[in-house]
């Protein structure tokens, strides 16, 4: 009877343990070339890590790297046309879109947006689709949604300084290379609040946080399909 009871014990623990361990963080190994303030998008079966910060003097790289999760390997895919970091990346049909961020020096394209095609890099490089003025912003937010891409807030370029007033939210439609609407119904044109988060689920982009002239701690809701923004709670 002591034998069983110690049988069952023994495995309770054992249970115990190995649901621990599945909760816990794992170090899966290291990125050859490590960075910050890049972006990191999943893509199929593997997951591209873009440009971002890749020393401790803080410049930008034009980086393209590919991780694959199930060997936990590592491939560098190309480079970007610009060093960029801060900046916003989401899918847009076969490509990533590549919009604005922190391009430290003046170039022809600091007002910028690339397109990667990552179902064929090789003969479709990066390269730049666009200039837009309001693609002049560091440490910002947004989203691809349909056409659309959406770029919320942020700080200007370092390269340009504080004089360009920038609206908080722009539309640019992807096809027509245009800005289509923008929005200052929050935030006044050039006075922007920079770092912060934004989540979107159907046609709605949640934005939080970020800081201005303090931290933020309201909750902003903006519905990408009828162009209207305000305040859900603090």
């Amino acid at each position: 009877m002591k034998k069983t009871f110690y049988i069952l014990l023994l495995f309770v623990l054992f249970s115990f343990n190995s649901k621990g361990n599945n909760n816990q963080w794992q170090v899966l190994g290291n990125m050859p070339h490590s960075v910050s303030g890049g972006e990191a998008i999943a893509l199929d079966s593997f997951i591209v890590v873009l440009g971002g910060n890749f020393d401790s003097l803080g410049m930008p790289v034009n980086f393209i790297q590919i991780y694959h999760p199930h060997s936990q390997s590592w491939v560098f895919a190309g480079q970007m046309v610009e060093s960029r970091c801060g900046f916003v990346a989401d899918i847009y049909s076969d490509s990533v879109i590549i919009a604005c961020g922190g391009i430290w020096y003046p170039t022809i394209n600091l007002f910028s947006l690339e397109m990667w095609d990552f179902g064929n890099p090789i003969t479709n490089p990066s390269h730049i689709y666009n200039h837009d003025v309001n693609f002049g912003r560091v440490n910002f937010t947004g989203h691809v949604y349909n056409d659309d891409l959406y770029v919320i807030g942020g700080l200007n370029s370092p390269a340009l300084g504080d004089s360009l007033l920038l609206p908080y939210i722009a539309e640019y439609n992807i096809p027509s290379a245009r800005i289509t609407n923008t929005n200052n119904t929050i935030y006044p044109t050039g006075f922007l609040p920079y770092h912060q988060m934004s989540a979107m689920s159907g046609v709605d982009i949640f934005i939080f946080g970020g800081t201005i002239l303090g931290v933020i701690n309201e909750i902003f809701k903006y519905c990408a399909d009828f162009d209207f923004i305000f305040n859900l709670y603090c």
